[in-house]
């Protein structure tokens, strides 16, 4: 109820703000060809693909996404506070008719792999085309670059260096491996499930008993398309109990947290100043020019690592 009490106050409040109607139009680069890129055949294959695959909501299905979509009452210049959710077609129907009548859409940050890595498409593809996207401090290097606003955050400002060792529990992270996505994206998929889950399994078998002892498993908040590496887990070490309670909560007074990605949890770790180890296979993560050096740093501290064992 607190939470709908606060939506509702938000949107009264930005009903009420001044209009403008956004200038602001995307579109495909026309002079854009591929040809120089690809292997023909790779494309040819592509197209195919792309074909078989087309979603139904683009085709016959559209005209029920718009109809209702077409019910709605859109107001050029207001600010649309919202998310494109890839999996939700009507949503993003409805995002695309406010858009064209003249709303702007104002996206906020909401994950930790931002600004950190070289590639992103979903971020390229969704987020950077939102009238304003509101970073967490950082500028993007990008044609569409000019639409991020960087701002301070405020959950990582009010959690600033307010880890404090309280217990001796070791936290270690677990990491979504997606089944299915509708873009390319960097973050672990289906391939990739077997190597996370034995990496997962080869830091905890490189620890010694009494450490063991201390270790507490975090399960990622599961969703209808992912695999959790804690069902493998329990087979093998059945006596690593999960962590079921708030995680910000056991971040800030645990002994240390072990992450396999570089994830929104290191955000709130590095933001804490708790004591935290991340390891990533180089393949999985390319840095932006920007973040090499943090990186660097990370490494040379020994927080960050390319493989379980190191």
């Amino acid at each position: 109820s607190e939470m709908c009490i606060r939506d509702s106050l938000l949107s009264l409040y930005v009903n009420l703000l001044p209009k403008s109607p956004s200038r602001l139009h995307f579109l495909p680069n026309p002079n854009f060809c591929p040809e120089p890129y690809f292997p023909t055949s790779y494309l040819n294959c592509l197209n195919k693909l792309i074909d078989a695959t087309f979603p139904d909501s683009c085709l016959k299905g559209f005209k029920t996404l718009s109809a209702k979509a077409l019910k709605l009452r859109y107001v050029p210049g207001r600010l649309r506070l919202c998310y494109h959710i890839f999996w939700n077609d009507q949503v993003n129907v409805i995002i695309g008719f406010a858009i064209q009548a003249g709303d702007k859409l104002l996206v906020c940050l909401i994950g930790g792999e931002y600004g950190m890595f070289s590639y992103n498409m979903m971020t390229n593809e969704m987020d950077l085309q939102s009238t304003i996207f509101i970073s967490w401090g950082w500028k993007y290097d990008t044609p569409t670059g000019s639409h991020v606003l960087p701002l301070p955050s405020p959950f990582h400002s009010k959690i600033k260096d307010k880890h404090q060792f309280r217990d001796n529990k070791l936290i270690v992270i677990g990491q979504t491996v997606r089944i299915n996505l509708s873009r390319i994206h960097w973050t672990m998929r289906i391939n990739f499930a077997q190597q996370y889950c034995n990496e997962t399994i080869n830091f905890l078998q490189g620890l010694s008993k009494k450490v063991v002892r201390s270790v507490v498993f975090r399960p990622y908040a599961h969703t209808t398309n992912n695999i959790e590496v804690g069902d493998v887990l329990t087979k093998i070490f059945p006596e690593i109990p999960f962590l079921k309670k708030n995680l910000n909560d056991a971040l800030l007074k645990c002994r240390l947290v072990v992450t396999p990605s570089y994830q929104t949890t290191m955000n709130f770790t590095m933001a804490a100043n708790t004591p935290t180890v991340v390891y990533m296979p180089p393949s999985m993560m390319v840095p932006r020019k920007e973040a090499v050096n943090y990186f660097k740093l990370l490494k040379r501290c020994g927080i960050a690592h390319d493989s379980p064992e190191e």
